[in-house]
């Protein structure tokens, strides 16, 4: 018996104005369909044989059907490609069945309806045809989001940006139990904090200047610590404000054992980790200015960016710093708060310990 199945880049809508349609999110084509055809695109979302779904609809309260008119309907679809064979499509199905569970069904459907958007042409006058576009958009809403408000109670202040780099620019003591909370304070300060503010040429808020660079100005990531075992901080999950200049505390954290599951790159350090800094991706303000879904990648330039500079004052004085992918997404998710992995998610981690701390017999490479 041959069974059919919808296929997975399919969406089935309906609204009061329009009535419904069917999408395919891959190929950039719609249409509008009765009742009874939305009703055979959702019957098929699980394979089945045709005999099936006609006996099934033949007991709902799809009014007016027969089987000719059933078949007749599961013929074209299959013509527009709506439904395919199912051992066709079943491994597709099986992978994004594991990435709506870990909470990636909303960015593959924007990846999939975005994935051939033209670019904009640059190569003549690309400061003005970007002024163009950023104050088309700026009519429409405003372009005033450059940081996440402090998320959690407030906590502990951040030093200075100022005093932060002096910091760094200075011969430091060794780094030890009594100067870890210190040395992580200034680390969140020189990585997060803006160095300067820059007026916008176009409509909305100035933009601010990190340390690390991001293409427009967009600095979309944030930055949360996770708190172990410092002294002078509570063990817990924290937000780093950027606005606020200090540290949002979010919530308690799972056990050490639990934490080896959902971050088991942090635990690759050599010494136990004493805190871990994690870099999130806020979407929304990269994809204000960059409307193409292939800029994704420029994010993630962002926060490797960051990650690489943490891992740089880290690994210092008697500190050491290791930056790892290795973590669960929708664990940490929950960890930093994040309303949705299509809105905010983890991108980067980077896991901080004591040089002393290191077993005897593991030989570093570098300093």
């Amino acid at each position: 018996m041959a069974f059919l199945t919808t296929n997975p880049g399919v969406r089935v809508f309906s609204d009061d104005k329009n009535g419904w349609s069917v999408h395919d999110l891959a190929r950039h084509k719609s249409w509008r369909v009765d009742r009874l055809t939305a009703a055979i695109a959702i019957a098929f979302l699980s394979a089945r044989a045709d005999e099936d779904v006609i006996a099934a609809l033949a007991d709902s309260d799809v009014s007016s059907i027969d089987s000719t008119s059933v078949s007749l309907r599961i013929k074209k679809l299959q013509d527009l490609q709506v439904l395919q064979p199912a051992q066709k499509v079943a491994p597709r199905i099986e992978t994004l069945q594991r990435w709506a569970q870990i909470g990636w069904g909303e960015p593959f459907d924007y990846l999939a309806s975005t994935w051939d958007y033209p670019f904009e042409d640059y190569s003549r006058g690309g400061q003005e045809v970007d002024k163009k576009r950023m104050t088309a958009y700026a009519e429409v809403e405003p372009d005033n989001q450059r940081m996440l408000p402090l998320k959690g109670a407030p906590d502990l202040a951040l030093p200075d940006i100022d005093d932060a780099l002096g910091y760094f620019s200075s011969d430091l003591d060794p780094i030890n139990e009594t100067n870890l909370l210190d040395h992580i304070l200034n680390m969140a300060s020189v990585a997060a904090l803006p160095i300067v503010w820059k007026q916008s040429r176009t409509p909305g808020a100035d933009y601010m200047k990190r340390t690390s660079p991001s293409g427009g100005c967009r600095h979309p990531s944030e930055l949360y610590i996770l708190a172990l075992d410092v002294p002078g901080l509570s063990r817990g999950a924290y937000h780093v404000g950027v606005g606020e200049a200090r540290l949002g505390r979010l919530r308690d954290l799972p056990s050490t054992e639990r934490l080896r599951v959902d971050l088991p790159g942090a635990f690759r350090l050599g010494a136990p980790p004493r805190l871990v800094f994690i870099v999130s991706t806020e979407f929304g303000r990269n994809m204000y200015r960059y409307r193409e879904a292939r800029t994704l990648r420029t994010v993630y330039y962002d926060a490797g960016h960051l990650g690489g500079l943490l891992e740089t004052l880290g690994d210092r004085a008697g500190s050491i710093a290791h930056g790892h992918h290795g973590f669960r997404d929708s664990a940490v998710k929950d960890l930093i708060q994040s309303p949705s992995l299509a809105i905010e998610s983890p991108s980067y981690l980077v896991s901080v310990g004591l040089e002393s701390e290191l077993p005897p017999e593991l030989i570093r490479v570098g300093s």
